[in-house]
């Protein structure tokens, strides 16, 4: 009876179902190789498992490249999120900026009439204020307009910013080379 059981497991057909519960254990346990994997597996529902040869066949022809698919995924969003948040960020500072603009100019405009910060100090402020809010304020806009390019419109536009890189270099190299 084991052998005729055997011979059943080598030659039987898995549902989708139960080949997909393999694959969620096989990802969640960290891609185990078929030998570590097939004792952590429950049997199907007839009461098999898949022998360590099929394991195996699943794993390199189909689970391996699912998972790569949704590391993929994970990557692209997690990719967004951060810039996501990068934008967040800048433009929190951009805005910053700006409130620290306001301070200045309301300072240096009651620097007659009160002690504390210097007008000179009120100068540095300003400057330092405006400063922050143009640079984080130039960076998000850059990085919105980039993510909403379509793929051949990015390309061509790393194409466009490569050729003039190119073309400046030789230009520089000729002058130089003139000298």
């Amino acid at each position: 009876m084991k052998f005729d059981r055997e011979v059943l497991t080598r030659t039987k057909q898995f549902s989708e179902d139960y080949k997909r519960k393999v694959f969620l254990l096989w990802y969640n346990k960290g891609r185990l190789p078929g030998a570590k994997l097939l004792p952590l597996m429950e049997l199907d529902e007839q009461g098999y498992k898949p022998t360590k040869t099929t394991l195996n066949v699943w794993i390199r022809n189909e689970f391996v490249p699912h998972a790569d698919e949704l590391d993929g995924q994970v990557e692209e969003q997690i990719g967004a999120e951060i810039v996501k948040q990068k934008i967040e960020m800048l433009e929190r500072h951009a805005k910053l900026g700006k409130d620290l603009q306001d301070i200045s100019i309301t300072r240096l405009r009651e620097i007659a009439t009160q002690e504390g910060l210097s007008e000179a100090g009120s100068l540095r402020l300003l400057e330092f204020a405006v400063k922050l809010e143009r640079d984080s304020k130039g960076i998000p806009e850059m990085i919105k307009k980039v993510m909403n390019l379509s793929d051949d419109d990015l390309l061509s536009k790393i194409k466009e910013i490569a050729t003039k890189s190119s073309t400046l270099i030789l230009e520089q190299s000729s002058n130089e080379f003139e000298q």
